[in-house]
């Protein structure tokens, strides 16, 4: 992890966007922005952290890891919110680990930071939108358990893609199918299947590291409806 020599916009990422100016102020000063590498783990459960990121054009995989060493993905944190929730609300540490999906940059800040602005009440704003994504997250990893127990590989590899696709702010991003079975937590046979039917159809175009999506109305129509409920459900924290 490295400070980022960028001027990338903090503001890409929508929570830091809809504060009031002078609440974006109080944390302006005390926050850096940081470049996350592809694959690099930014927290494990088992360490004790008080930091908290705002991905801007990163994407970070929450993983599951079971006893045998299997491991899945069980939530995804973009632009669309934070990494860190639980540190800002003072409240229990997160299970598994995070790992950087899509490398990037990300606004980076201490854990007091929030804690403090919340507890004095001299951020209003932020308090009411860190408890409407901390809602969101909730009502968004019951949908996904859901998704994950009834919907097709194809539908949630759609599905991922599609989100992935949002959260990156672009049509084309870096990712290997390894890297795609390990967060769907299936064999990679299984991706490389999936991933070659969506390229005879004009829906993708993969490449060895790479995957563009071509037709995201086709990419909707093959994924089940939890993309666009998801979808939804982010965009409810900013009504």
């Amino acid at each position: 992890m490295n400070v980022a020599r960028h001027n990338t916009d903090p503001l890409l990422n929508h929570l830091l966007a809809h504060l009031p100016a002078s609440e974006w102020k109080a944390l302006e000063a005390r926050a850096v922005v940081v470049s996350l590498r592809q694959g690099e783990l930014v927290f494990s459960g088992d360490e004790p952290v008080d930091l908290e990121y705002f991905p801007l054009t990163c994407i970070i995989s929450m993983i599951a890891e079971m006893a045998n060493g299997d491991e899945c993905e069980y939530g995804c944190i973009g632009r669309e919110g934070m990494l860190g929730l639980q540190v800002a609300l003072g409240a229990q540490p997160l299970r598994g680990q995070a790992l950087c999906q899509l490398a990037g940059e990300a606004l980076r800040l201490d854990g007091s930071v929030l804690r403090d602005l919340s507890r004095s009440g001299t951020a209003p704003e932020l308090q009411r939108l860190l408890l409407r994504y901390a809602q969101a997250t909730i009502n968004v990893l019951a949908q996904s358990a859901a998704c994950n127990a009834l919907h097709s590989v194809t539908e949630r590899t759609a599905r991922w893609l599609l989100m992935s696709r949002d959260r990156a702010g672009s049509d084309e991003f870096t990712l290997t199918q390894e890297f795609l079975a390990k967060m769907l937590g299936v064999r990679r046979a299984s991706v490389t299947a999936i991933a070659g039917k969506l390229q005879d159809q004009g829906i993708i175009k993969y490449r060895r590291s790479s995957i563009h999506v071509v037709d995201t109305a086709g990419l909707e129509a093959t994924s089940c409806e939890c993309y666009k409920l998801m979808r939804d459900e982010y965009a409810l924290v900013y009504a």
